[in-house]
């Protein structure tokens, strides 16, 4: 599954890692810790999309210290997800999968670990 592949790669770069396989589980995961970077994904295998998600990092305010990456394979184009999601969050950088997986993966590790 890409998440755990996404999740070994970010373990490997210096990354605490913890997941959540829907909304739910991130905002519980949201209300037991503070993350430096939120990797979101629009919409989940069971049915479950972002929006409470989104709705709940809003209602915090938590995610204004956060960079918000966006990983997501349901849309068309960079800039659909910024225009629909403007309002809701601030995105820090919006991939589109499947292509864009590795771009993330590479672009957090170059954040962890600058080249200099």
């Amino acid at each position: 599954q890409l998440q755990d592949i996404f999740c070994d790669a970010l373990d490997e770069s210096f990354f605490s890692v913890d997941s959540a396989f829907n909304d739910l589980e991130a905002i519980e995961l949201l209300k037991a810790k503070v993350y430096d970077y939120l990797i979101i994904d629009l919409k989940y295998e069971n049915g479950r999309n972002a929006v409470e998600l989104f709705k709940y990092l809003n209602d915090v305010g938590s995610y204004q210290d956060q960079k918000v990456f966006i990983v997501s394979g349901y849309v068309d184009s960079k800039q659909e997800v910024i225009k629909r999601l403007k309002m809701a969050v601030k995105c820090s950088r919006v991939y589109l999968k499947p292509e864009g997986f590795f771009r993330a993966i590479d672009d957090l590790e170059e954040l962890a670990c600058p080249r200099f």
